[in-house]
């Protein structure tokens, strides 16, 4: 598996290829300001909140909030930055946040509606296929998925095993020009709802071994 050069403290950007230019840096960090005064800045593209401790939702489209309990019950905000002015967009279920060079992307299916987590992950990735192929930052860099009950299950039945097949199904034709890193995320919140997360750019990225990991 490959990973992008995402920091949790630092920036990042699409290097220089083929003479054309880099995009300018993304930022992400860990702060720990209210929810409104960060919402205030003109350049957050989105904020994730974790736990209970978090606000479960605000009518800003830039926060996201995930069902996982910090060891610190006073986690602080996940705030990814770019460039302003900022647009916001909701389209089906997917909701996105971005410039002329990056998008935050989101989408939240409930599995009751879909026949369980393999028909809402095929109805996750083919909503995001659409939204990639009319966006105009279509090369997603990085994709986070959360689901509950990730391992529950034998076998082929495992949860994430499902989730992978309509994830296949879904997406078969959404990345010509290769799979960006993704990473699938257990939550125990009691509640079937499939999280898709992901960071798109103008250019595409260049996908980095991972030290950590046995190269795929």
């Amino acid at each position: 598996m490959t990973e992008f050069s995402l920091s949790d403290a630092t920036e990042f950007g699409t290097p220089r290829m083929n003479g054309v230019a880099s995009l300018p840096p993304l930022q992400v960090r860990y702060e720990r300001e209210p929810l409104p005064r960060l919402l205030a800045d003109p350049d957050v593209i989105a904020i994730v909140g974790f736990g209970s401790s978090a606000p479960p939702a605000d009518a800003d489209l830039r926060y996201l909030h995930l069902p996982l309990e910090p060891a610190d019950a006073l986690a602080p905000f996940e705030v990814w930055r770019s460039a302003g002015p900022i647009r916001s967009a909701r389209v089906g279920h997917v909701r996105s946040n971005g410039n002329a060079d990056y998008a935050f992307g989101a989408l939240e299916i409930d599995e009751a509606g879909h026949g369980g987590i393999a028909g809402a992950a095929r109805h996750a990735y083919l909503e995001l296929a659409a939204w990639i192929a009319a966006s105009p930052t279509p090369h997603v860099l990085r994709i986070w998925n959360y689901l509950d009950a990730i391992n529950d299950g034998d076998g082929d039945t495992e949860r994430y095993r499902e989730f992978c097949r309509g994830r296949a199904e879904g997406m078969r034709s959404a990345f010509a020009d290769g799979f960006p890193a993704a990473t699938a995320i257990g939550v125990r919140d009691g509640r079937r709802v499939l999280r898709v997360y992901w960071i798109a750019a103008r250019q595409r990225g260049t996908a980095l071994e991972n030290p950590r990991q046995i190269s795929a």
